[in-house]
């Protein structure tokens, strides 16, 4: 795969929420995907990966892993579970349905804020 986008646009329901979720984190501050191993990492703040699961059409989805521990909870949906993750500074998700777009934007958010404060950055700067 060249991009995240094109192989975000090989899957048939979640090509356009992970495409709309990729371009939120792109907002949020200067980076591009990079891919890892199977996974699409956010360079040089490594505060999000996606890896995307599609060549089971019947079981596709895209896992999130997100920086910031347990602080991450506090935001947690019903619709959208958080688990843990790698050194227990990431928490995952899975998404599966379009519905979890909403979830997964504020888990994004949120993931990006406590990596950014942790760092100590300037309050005005990406």
């Amino acid at each position: 795969m060249k991009n995240l986008y094109e192989e975000l646009g090989k899957m048939s329901k979640l090509g356009s929420v992970g495409a709309a979720l990729g371009k939120f984190v792109e907002s949020l501050t200067e980076g591009e995907f990079k891919l890892a191993s199977r996974e699409w990492v956010y360079r040089p703040r490594n505060f999000i990966t996606f890896r995307v699961q599609w060549k089971r059409r019947k079981s596709e989805k895209i896992v999130l892993s997100l920086w910031g521990g347990r602080a991450l909870h506090s935001v947690e949906s019903s619709h959208l579970k958080l688990w843990h993750g790698r050194f227990g500074t990431y928490r995952q998700c899975e998404i599966t349905s379009p519905r979890q777009l909403a979830a997964a934007a504020l888990y994004t958010e949120k993931a990006f804020e406590l990596y950014r404060d942790s760092r100590n950055w300037p309050r005005g700067g990406s």
